[in-house]
């Protein structure tokens, strides 16, 4: 059995509306519905993110730049 991970939708009606690729088959599959825990999906991904970057994030020595450093590429700021 293969996994395929789409992100869909629930309606107010409590249906899931996803589209898939051209190349699934029509037929019976396996659903598995992760739901984040506070119901925000942009919410939950940022924290996963932001834990795992954690150490990479916080590291002084990957702040490079500063809004001072450079000139903009489009000369317009």
């Amino acid at each position: 059995m293969a996994a395929l991970k789409v992100l869909g939708h629930v309606d107010s009606t409590h249906r899931l509306i996803a589209t898939l690729p051209e190349s699934i088959a029509p037929g019976t599959v396996e659903i598995i519905v992760m739901v984040p825990d506070d119901g925000e999906p942009e919410t939950a991904w940022q924290a996963a993110v932001a834990r795992a970057w954690e150490a990479e994030l916080s590291d002084p020595r990957e702040d490079l730049y500063t809004l001072t450093d450079g000139e903009p590429i489009d000369g317009s700021r």
